[in-house]
């Protein structure tokens, strides 16, 4: 019998994320005959844009997706909401279909994955990724200085190791990150952890050829002579946007009509504000979206790509 497996994650599928992390391993794996559900959280407009698109990728490959709406205000509060609407959901998709295992992407999942071990002994997959409360804290969403947070922050320490301890697989981006938590109290040896990094897919993001990198540039109304560095992904938290900018700078001293090409779902003006301060003229950047689909044929406009992260402990 194909193992049944319920894939909770408060990431949405129509999220970029979520089409590039979530759903290409969850389509391979479904054609090795693993069955899969999907609960998943998304935003109004990224639903309604992309709905039909997953619909059809979930549907082709034998997926069950169970999208529920995201929530963002008020702060804290709104969370806690979802999480309840994400506990009621899995334990009535559970009842309904007896999974073999519940794979949670990240805290929020784990949470749901935690007491369903508990109640019904399921086996509890935790896909922790990177060391997620951490990241809250030092990307700066959850400051020390604000007690609300500071007790959040605290209490998803807490739960951290209760997933750990009671997980029956872990899985971490890279192998530093897998050394440093088997160091952790809370961490059972007798508990594998399989190091999953972050990937491409190559069958999008092939190798550039000249006319590919003349029809990017095209697009983007980008000469076939100026020297383009690229960023792609969020702004903000730990993407260290000043520093790249002023590595901008520096090259531009050398290549005067450098431009730089940001790829990314995040404000432009916010961009374009950090850039003015640092003199670098309108006419040098160029700003825009892309879906998945678009992403590879838009990176060919480039020469070189950069992403600089932070060096906190929750990076590693």
């Amino acid at each position: 019998m194909p193992k049944k497996i319920l894939y909770i994650t408060y990431d949405g599928l129509t999220d970029p994320l979520g089409q590039s992390q979530i759903l290409p391993y969850l389509v391979g794996l479904s054609k090795s005959g693993y069955r899969f559900t999907i609960l998943s959280f998304e935003k109004k407009d990224r639903y309604a844009a992309q709905k039909n698109i997953i619909n059809s990728i979930t549907e082709n490959a034998g997926i069950t997706w169970v999208p529920l709406s995201f929530t963002s205000k008020p702060p804290v509060i709104s969370k806690f909401y979802d999480a309840m609407r994400m506990r009621s959901r899995a334990f009535a998709l559970h009842r309904a279909n007896n999974f073999d295992m519940v794979h949670c992407r990240s805290y929020i999942a784990a949470d749901i994955g935690l007491r369903m071990k508990k109640r019904t002994g399921i086996k509890f997959f935790f896909d922790m990724r990177g060391f997620w409360a951490d990241e809250k804290r030092d990307g700066g969403a959850w400051k020390d200085d604000n007690p609300v947070f500071k007790r959040v922050y605290k209490y998803y320490k807490r739960k951290e190791a209760e997933y750990l301890q009671h997980a029956d697989h872990i899985i971490s981006l890279t192998a530093a990150g897998k050394k440093e938590l088997t160091t952790w109290p809370s961490y059972r040896s007798s508990v594998p952890v399989t190091v999953i990094p972050c990937c491409a897919d190559m069958a999008l993001f092939t190798q550039t050829s000249a006319s590919q990198r003349s029809l990017a540039r095209e697009r983007l109304g980008i000469g076939e002579d100026r020297l383009v560095v690229s960023y792609l992904g969020s702004i903000g938290s730990w993407y260290m946007l000043d520093e790249m900018l002023k590595l901008f700078v520096l090259m531009r001293q050398t290549y005067p009509t450098a431009v730089f090409l940001f790829i990314t779902h995040s404000n432009p003006a916010l961009i374009r504000s950090k850039a003015s301060s640092l003199g670098i003229p309108a006419e040098a950047l160029v700003i825009t979206e892309a879906s998945r689909m678009e992403v590879p044929v838009l990176v060919k406009a480039s020469d070189i790509n950069i992403s600089f992260i932070k060096p906190v402990f929750s990076k590693i």
